[in-house]
């Protein structure tokens, strides 16, 4: 959801250990299978690359913290801006909360990413189960 400040969370139950679902977040092939391709580094200062296909293209990101398996925060450039993407896990009754903040992202793609992160989250739960 688009939040009225203009923020995008989300939150996900998975019927998963939380580091299950920490795994899937910072080893780059689980990441590839559910996100994007890209040359992801779960380590504070790297530099990485999703790449997103057409229209968008190559994302460029880096890891602002990480904190396992709880908490890890990057930082994106979408149309020249700076954007801040949050991922905590939760350990709760049968499974794993993840809440997911992504801030700061113009005004043109915010909706298109409001609906991608839903696809995307789907698509986590597929490599969860093993199905992808």
């Amino acid at each position: 959801m688009i939040t009225d400040d203009g923020r995008i969370e989300h939150e996900r139950h998975y019927p998963h250990p939380v580091e299950r679902v920490w795994a899937a977040l910072v080893d780059s092939d689980a990441l590839a299978r559910w996100l994007m391709p890209n040359d992801f580094v779960p380590t504070v200062g790297a530099r990485f690359t999703f790449e997103a296909g057409p229209p968008r293209g190559t994302i460029d990101g880096q890891v602002v913290a990480v904190e396992p398996p709880h908490r890890m925060v990057w930082q994106w450039m979408l149309d020249g801006a700076a954007t801040t993407v949050t991922i905590t896990l939760r350990a709760v009754e049968g499974g794993t909360l993840l809440r997911l903040e992504h801030a700061d992202v113009p005004d043109d793609p915010r909706p298109r990413f409001d609906g991608g992160w839903v696809e995307k989250f789907d698509a986590l739960e597929r490599v969860l189960k093993g199905e992808a």
